[in-house]
């Protein structure tokens, strides 16, 4: 006899852990689970006949290879990754251009217009302090 720990019961059948559990606590399962010694507690397992008899087990056959279809996704993002890339190398450069052509109107500019003028705060106006 297979015996399956209380997790793997709950995979196998696709229901819950504590629906495994409650089938083992029934009188009737009492000769199909094993109790296993632990140094921090027991471990309940089942047999995996008797488990799959009482529900039935999930069926994980898989039809068609996914692998293929990984492949072409994978190779469709990487494209996409690449072309992503060109562009923000684009728009970088076309940065840089804007920051270095208007570097070059700043130099243009006489130097008084680029310091700006402190202007007297509101309290010296009314009083008329310097």
């Amino acid at each position: 006899m297979n015996y399956i720990d209380i997790l793997d019961a709950a995979k196998a059948t696709g229901k819950n852990q504590m629906t495994i559990r409650r089938l083992i606590k029934k009188p009737d399962s009492k000769a199909y689970v094993k109790i296993i010694k632990q140094e921090y507690g027991d471990k309940y397992t089942i047999d995996v006949n008797y488990l799959f008899s009482v529900y039935s087990p999930i069926n994980t056959v898989t039809t068609q290879p996914i692998q293929p279809y990984i492949q072409t996704d994978l190779e469709r993002l990487l494209k996409e990754k690449d072309e992503r890339i060109r562009d923000l190398k684009e728009q970088l450069e076309k940065k840089d251009k804007v920051i270095d052509s208007l570097t070059e109107t700043m130099k243009l500019l006489p130097q008084s217009s680029v310091v700006d003028k402190v202007q007297k705060s509101w309290w010296k106006k009314v009083l008329g302090k310097d």
